[in-house]
Parts: C-alpha cells; sequence; structure tokens
C-alpha cells in the first residue's frame, strides 16, 4: 500500500469523526499544512503520528494499512467479509456502509447498515428498498445525494430520520467519500451512516442539567436576598421619611436617634458610601418599583459591614414616588460563610478536575503506546508465524486488551465518583446479554474442567427496556471474577422473574453462583471497596486490581437495584441482585430460555 491509500483512509476516519483538519492537527501536535499533505500522498507519515492519529480517531495503526487498492478496505466492508470474533478491526458498532463500485459494480451494504435499518441481511441492496425508511421529502432529498455521488462527487454529509423495520425512529447522518482505485481500477464510492441519536440525547440530557443547575443557583440567590431584619413591624415615617432612621439603624451607625433628624446622607455617611447609596435611591425613584441591593457600610466601630437593603417605594395616588423606604439586613457573618464555603468547593472542585485530568491523560498516554503495540502486532498476525510465534503474539494481544479494560475500569470508576455516569435506557434482549457474555468467556474454559452454565426464566419478557452495556459489564465482572478463582466444578449465571413493584415493569433477579474457593467471612465487608482484594486473590494466577466489584456496585446503585453476596470459604461463593427495567409493549413474551441450556465449555 503507497502513501496515497495511507492518506485517504486517515482523511476517511476523520471525516467519519466529524473533525476538521485544524482540530485533528491540534490533537495529534502536526500544522494543518503537514496533515493536508499526508491526506493527500505528498509525504510520508511517521510512526509516532501514526500512532497519534490512532489514538485520536479511537481506531488502531493497523486500520491505514489493512487494505490493498482494489476495493477490498476492511474500513468498508461487505456483509460477508467480516467473521463475528475475527478479533481484528471491527467495524463501528453505530456507523453503516455502502459501497459502490464504478459502474456495474459492487453494490454492497455492510451488517451495520443492515442492523441499522432493523434487517438480519438484505439480498440485493437497492436505493428504492433505502428510501422505503425515510420520509418522502427526506427520501427525495437522499436521492439527490446518491446521484451526487454516483457521477463522482463529494456532497455536504445529510442528516435525516430512519424508520428501522421494527417502527423505531434513529437519526442518521450521511458522509460519502470517492476513493481512486487507480489506472487501472474504477472509482469506489463509500457512503458512511452513523446513527447519531444516542449522541443527540446524550446533548440533550446535558443541557437540561444545565438548565437546572442555572434554575438552582437563581433561586438560591433569590432567597439569599429576601429576608430583612425588620419584616414584622411597619416604619412610621413622616413625608420626609428618607431622612429617618429606627433604633437599629441607630444603633448599627453609633449614632443618637435624635441627631439623625434632617440630616443628608453625606453627613452620615462617607462619601463613597453615600453615592453608592444616593444611585439605589434614584433608581427607585425614576422605575417607581423596589431595588435590593448589597453595600459596604461602616459601623459604630468603625468595621465595614456588608448590609442586604431592599429600597420600595411609597407611591403617591397618582402613581409617582412620594419617598423611599429602607429596610436593611447585616448580612457579613452569612457572606463569610458562603465565601468561605465557596472557597471550599472551588478548591474540591479544583482537586477533581485535576483528578480527572490525570486520568484523562494517563488513559490518553498510556492507550497511544497501546494502539501502536496492537497495530504492529495485529499487522505481525497477518504474516506467516510458527505456531509458538503465532502463540507468543496472542499473548501479548490478549495482555495489551487486559490493560485496555483496566484503563477503562479506572475511567468508569472515575466517573461514577464525579456523578457523571449515565445510565442509558433503550430496548434490549436479555438472551442477547447472556450470549455475549458465553462467548466472551468460552474460550477461556475450553481447556478447564469448569461448566459454564445459563439459565434464563422463560416467563421472561423477550425484550426490556434498559442499559444493555452496563448490564453486561457487570455480569462480565462476575463471571470473570468466578472463573478466576474456580478450578474445577461449575459457574452458573441465572436470571429468574420476580413480583413487579411497579405497574408496566418486569423486576429481574440475577445471580452468578460458582464453586470456586470462596471468601472468609472477615473479608466480605470490604468486598466491594475499591482496590481491595481478598487476601489469597493478590497472586499471579487471579490478576486483577480490585476494581470490578466495586464498579459492579456502584453500576447496580445507578440502576437502581440493590446486591448481596454469599460465600463460605472452601465451598463457593454467589452474586445476587435485583433490577427493574420498563417493559417493551411492542414485543410479546417468549420463552427466553431456549437455547440457553447449561453447557459443558
Amino acid at each position: 500500500m503507497d502513501r496515497n491509500d495511507v492518506g485517504g483512509r486517515l482523511r476517511l476516519y476523520r471525516q467519519l469523526r466529524n473533525l476538521t483538519q485544524e482540530s485533528l492537527s491540534e490533537v495529534i501536535g502536526v500544522t494543518k499544512q503537514h496533515l493536508g499533505q499526508i491526506e493527500r500522498g505528498q509525504c510520508n507519515p511517521s510512526l509516532d503520528f501514526l500512532s497519534k492519529a490512532a489514538s485520536a480517531l479511537d481506531t488502531h495503526i493497523a486500520s491505514f494499512f489493512l487494505g490493498n487498492g482494489n476495493g477490498n478496505d476492511p474500513v468498508m466492508i461487505n456483509a460477508h467479509s467480516f467473521p463475528e470474533n475475527d478479533g481484528g478491526v471491527r467495524p463501528f458498532s453505530t456507523c453503516g456502509l455502502w459501497m459502490l463500485s464504478g459502474p456495474g459494480g459492487k453494490n454492497i451494504w455492510s451488517k451495520s447498515l443492515c442492523r441499522m435499518l432493523g434487517h438480519a441481511s438484505v439480498r440485493v441492496p437497492s436505493l428504492t428498498q433505502f428510501c422505503k425508511h425515510l420520509t418522502t421529502d427526506e427520501a427525495a432529498a437522499f436521492r439527490a445525494f446518491f446521484t451526487q455521488v454516483l457521477e463522482g462527487d463529494v456532497p455536504d454529509s445529510m442528516i435525516f430520520a430512519v424508520t428501522r423495520k421494527d417502527g423505531v425512529q434513529r437519526r442518521v447522518q450521511a458522509v460519502a467519500e470517492i476513493l481512486n482505485g487507480g489506472d487501472d481500477l474504477a472509482e469506489t464510492a463509500y457512503i458512511i451512516f452513523w446513527d447519531m441519536t444516542d449522541w443527540l440525547e446524550t446533548r440533550r440530557i446535558f443541557h437540561y442539567t444545565q438548565q437546572e443547575l442555572n434554575d438552582t443557583i437563581r433561586d438560591r440567590t433569590a432567597a439569599l436576598t429576601s429576608a430583612v431584619s425588620n419584616a414584622k413591624r411597619e416604619l412610621e415615617l413622616r413625608q420626609d421619611a428618607e431622612r429617618a432612621v429606627n433604633e437599629a439603624h441607630a444603633a448599627f451607625g453609633g449614632f443618637a436617634i435624635k441627631d439623625m433628624a434632617y440630616r443628608d446622607i453625606y453627613e452620615i455617611y462617607p462619601t463613597d458610601v453615600a453615592d453608592i447609596c444616593r444611585q439605589g435611591n434614584e433608581q427607585v425613584f425614576f422605575s417607581g418599583r423596589p431595588v435590593r441591593t448589597e453595600e459596604w457600610l461602616p459601623n459604630s466601630s468603625g468595621d465595614r459591614r456588608l448590609v442586604s437593603i431592599l429600597k420600595s417605594p411609597k407611591l403617591r395616588s397618582d402613581g409617582t414616588v412620594e419617598y423611599v423606604v429602607c429596610s436593611a439586613e447585616d448580612i457579613t457573618e452569612r457572606w463569610r460563610s458562603e465565601e468561605a464555603l465557596k472557597k471550599a468547593k472551588e478548591l474540591a472542585e479544583e482537586a477533581s478536575r485535576v483528578k480527572s485530568g490525570f486520568l484523562a491523560s494517563m488513559s490518553h498516554e498510556i492507550r497511544t503506546p497501546i494502539n501502536g503495540i496492537m497495530g504492529m502486532l495485529q499487522l505481525l498476525q497477518t504474516t506467516e508465524l510458527s505456531e509458538d510465534q503465532d502463540s507468543f503474539v496472542d499473548l501479548a494481544v490478549r495482555s495489551c486488551d487486559r490493560l485496555v479494560r483496566l484503563l477503562s475500569d479506572i475511567m468508569d470508576f472515575s466517573r461514577i465518583e464525579a456523578g457523571k455516569l449515565a445510565i442509558q435506557a433503550s430496548p434490549m434482549s436479555l438472551e442477547s446479554v447472556f450470549d455475549q457474555v458465553r462467548e466472551l468467556f468460552a474460550p477461556f474454559l475450553e481447556d478447564s474442567k469448569v461448566t459454564l452454565e445459563f439459565t434464563l426464566d422463560p416467563a421472561l419478557p423477550c425484550r426490556i427496556i434498559g442499559d444493555a452495556f452496563r448490564l453486561q459489564q457487570i455480569l462480565n465482572n462476575f463471571v470473570d471474577n468466578a472463573c478466576k478463582f474456580t478450578s474445577s466444578g461449575s459457574v452458573s449465571v441465572q436470571a429468574f422473574r420476580l413480583p413487579a413493584v411497579v405497574p408496566e415493569t418486569v423486576r429481574i433477579f440475577f445471580e452468578v453462583s460458582d464453586t470456586g474457593i470462596g471468601i472468609p467471612d472477615d473479608e466480605l465487608k470490604s468486598l466491594f471497596d475499591p482496590f481491595i482484594q481478598i487476601s489469597d486473590g493478590y497472586v499471579r494466577s487471579r490478576k486483577g486490581v480490585g476494581l470490578g466489584l466495586s464498579i459492579c456496585k456502584r453500576l447496580v446503585e445507578l440502576m437502581g437495584g440493590s446486591m448481596s453476596v454469599i460465600s463460605e470459604a472452601g465451598k463457593g461463593t454467589t452474586f445476587a441482585f435485583s433490577l427493574s427495567f420498563a417493559m417493551d409493549s411492542t414485543l410479546d413474551h417468549l420463552g427466553a430460555a431456549d437455547g440457553l441450556e447449561a453447557t459443558n465449555l
């Protein structure tokens, strides 16, 4: 593959991520001109450049090389060329791909695009079939978009609604790219479809939360300025009462009431204080509406005190202001307390920002070399290797995967602590979640004496509304923990239906049990503390840092559930938790346990 192909794929990944040359070059640390030269194939990229680009684009270095220029590009894959468990470069989970290879050439939809439209597969993809999922107006706009692509142009990206086969509507962005196959090869066009529904929902929640915070701050500010010390009694003022004061005011300033009558405000306070007071009074006279201010006034000891003053107009019968009534409250101590709290809050937030920044920086700095290592290992796997060499490379890839999972656990734990981890709700299948857990751990137990069993209650609905990713993360951690501490016997994963507490919901009891070494009673209390392991656990045969169980407990609590553990040393451990899910009313119940019988792996 020449540098033109590398540059073309780099540009394609950048457009797929909706990044400009300016933003990507800033992240990588090069100039926009240098990035443009690489994308146009005018210069060769360094390994350090490709490693940073892969990290910024959330892919591997291998993604820039694994193409042969003949249309068999793994970035643009058809429905039959991507095995489910290939272990290599995988398509983006929220992106679908449509490949058009020259006049009369290939017309292929990727598996991801089929799933995006709600189909398992499509025998003969066509524009007419795709437009069936669009409204009339948006179908016409997409046909124009498609025509430009066929004519060799790259139109601007477009956003439209796609109605899946099951009736669920998703928001999708379409981006086109034309790749020149060379002098002897036809041009190949790709249309990339990004399902941006979840991203839009996340942005909506963010703006809603921001508005809620602004409203809370505004309400609290109004509450703090509404109290006055003399609210329980009325002030009896004369026509020129703007110069009259009560005993509390006189005591505050260290004056005698008899000495205050008919004195100008400039005779009572210093010029700077009097100017501020008079400005507020003038505002009330001109507007005819109350004004609340906070002013620093000297007291009888000469100390400046912060005073909250409510200036209210006394209106004549014709609506004009006759005089202004001022009621004041000394809020100095409250202000000092609030300032101390504000400073403490700022220090805490700064500490949290430093921590989050460190974790983000650490994750980025570690992921960058890992991406480089993974890319080179995957390239190495495509070469001819001896059996021992292949085993060594496979072990290195698994080690990199384990390190990436550790980084993900640390970032999840940090987001949970900061309250920034959101639980997503979307239609999900328990059977699919169980299948993915089984597929993940089956290879590791092939040569062991451990039986991995899965049981789903037939009374459970086929589809529910919940966060499938977080549920699978919880089950993965529990099963992984059980497999580590079980050398023989069984690991069992079960789900049963419980009586629902809230109508239109289903309450499910999950249980993961094993026949492993068990946990001593005196260590159960600290089992879910972060970075804590049982005393016999931190040996080379049982890898981990003690974050998984802590994350599981907090995820269950975030999802509104509860968790328990029962264990006996030498006999095994059972982790159990219950969660409530909304019902997916569009589907009927079916026997979910079908096809999930106990399997000896």
